[in-house]
């Protein structure tokens, strides 16, 4: 099977989506650190001050934006 996303990007066969966890004191911000998010990077933020608090976290712009799952 063959696929084209966006126009500018073809693959055959299976895709999957990565997403990063981090597992850190404090909420990543921007930048392309190991401990940052990129520009239009998303993750997956667990908060080692309290492990049972997970966020989703996007870089839009240069401003992290994130969310508390429940």
């Amino acid at each position: 099977m063959s696929w084209t996303l966006y126009k500018d990007l073809t693959f055959d066969g299976i895709a999957s989506i990565i997403v990063r966890v981090l597992s850190q004191d404090d909420e990543p911000t921007s930048g392309t650190g190991a401990t940052q998010l990129k520009t239009g990077a998303m993750c997956f933020w667990i908060d080692t001050n309290d492990a049972n608090r997970l966020y989703v976290c996007y870089n839009q712009a240069g401003t992290v934006k994130t969310v508390e799952l429940t």
